[in-house]
């Protein structure tokens, strides 16, 4: 019985030789799904979300599973098959951080911290919702699987629940704090990058520092495919790109205001 329980948990917990997720599966599609019928939810029951006595209660469990999402994949390291080293996992990761973020606006009802994760969730984490190239070694039989989907779900939800819930919206200043915590992450990546260079592992595997995938490309497919080896080069492809990017979320908001402008002429010559 041990041994089988110990096999178990070195498998749940380990990870794939060969590859155990593929991009559009069901694997892939199911999450995508159940996130998008959550935030219909939301979308739907929020006056009654916002009256409910629970409020609060809801908000911390949200920001708690959110925490433990994301110290469950460093807790997961410590499994001996994986091989954790500063090369690789180090928190710098924008959806890590943004978790964080949107851990403790939930817990505070922070305008600022949601104007930060308004644009960093909605401009650059949707990338991890269509091409999460991380899980190619990680099916749903996994550990890694669930505590991904977690993480990034939960991304998604907090940005969501506090728009429609609590009535936050973002402005064209909140695009200015929202890049710098961007910038500031990918110089902190190139700098790391940079510092630890390449070197061997405890499993002595020669490795090179690579966060945020400036260096080399993912194990999966995705947009960094396309950009230039160039480290420098490819960041700054990447700021580019996700400056267009963090453009797409305030369209709505802009549509809007217009409609909002044009309506209030409008009630001002009825009266």
């Amino acid at each position: 019985m041990r041994e089988k329980l110990l096999h178990f948990f070195n498998y749940f917990f380990g990870k794939g030789d060969v590859e155990e997720f593929r991009y559009f599966s069901l694997a892939h599609l199911i999450p995508i799904l159940i996130l998008g019928v959550i935030l219909f939810l939301i979308i739907k029951y929020r006056d009654q979300l916002a009256k409910s006595p629970r409020e609060e209660k809801n908000r911390i469990i949200m920001s708690v599973i959110m925490i433990v999402a994301e110290m469950s994949y460093f807790w997961r390291l410590l499994h001996p098959d994986l091989d954790a080293n500063v090369y690789d996992h180090l928190p710098i990761t924008i959806c890590g951080i943004a978790n964080v973020i949107c851990a403790f606006m939930l817990l505070t009802k922070s305008k600022k911290c949601f104007d930060i994760v308004y644009f960093l969730v909605l401009g650059t984490s949707i990338n991890a919702i269509i091409t999460p190239a991380v899980l190619t070694y990680c099916g749903p039989t996994r550990y890694r699987y669930y505590q991904y989907w977690t993480e990034h779900m939960m991304l998604f939800i907090s940005v969501f629940y506090m728009m429609f819930v609590h009535k936050m919206r973002p402005t064209w200043k909140s695009y200015i704090p929202s890049v710098a915590v961007l910038v500031s992450i990918g110089l902190l990546a190139v700098f790391a990058n940079w510092l630890l260079g390449s070197g061997y592992t405890p499993d002595n595997h020669y490795t090179t520092a690579n966060y945020l995938f400036i260096n080399t490309v993912e194990d999966g497919f995705s947009i960094a495919n396309f950009l230039p080896s160039n480290p420098w080069l490819k960041w700054l492809c990447i700021l580019g790109i996700v400056s267009v990017l963090y453009l797409l979320p305030y369209i709505p908001w802009i549509i809007i205001d217009n409609r909002k402008k044009k309506q209030s002429p409008a009630k001002q010559t009825a009266e």
